[in-house]
């Protein structure tokens, strides 16, 4: 057993912390929040969205905005958040449910106020399941 902590031991310091720190795909296999939000904008960038996300009883809660109805078309949204979460492993995140609503500025009690009103809070709402298939 001391032979392979010593050798674990010296295959994590032969790679530098930093590169392992700022690797998000790293990061998001690992179930990091911030990271899956991170790989979201950056894969969504052009359509105008903001991702905001919190892990609640096992099921990434993900919220999605934008100015506009029209940039969160509820079909061509959920299937590219399922090709890009499926394209990933996720920690142990299994369960995603998307929301989406019109940007609004009160962030902090986001997923309280959605749970409390759903009907006026969002636009539409819908769970996905990961299947973790990696390309």
């Amino acid at each position: 057993m001391n032979q392979l902590t010593g050798q674990g031991v010296r295959a994590i310091t032969k790679c530098s912390m930093v590169d392992i720190i700022n690797d998000i795909a790293w990061q998001t296999r690992q179930g990091s929040v911030a990271a899956i939000i991170q790989l979201l904008n950056e894969k969504l960038v052009i359509s105008g969205l903001r991702h905001i996300a919190i892990v609640a009883d096992g099921v990434l809660q993900l919220l999605c905005e934008a100015a506009t109805e029209e940039q969160l078309d509820q079909s061509t949204l959920v299937q590219e958040v399922q090709q890009i979460l499926d394209s990933t492993v996720l920690g142990n995140i299994r369960t995603v449910n998307i929301n989406s609503r019109i940007v609004r500025e009160e962030q902090l009690l986001w997923l309280e106020e959605i749970n409390h009103d759903r009907p006026s809070q969002l636009l539409w709402s819908q769970e996905i399941t990961l299947s973790h298939q990696l390309p």
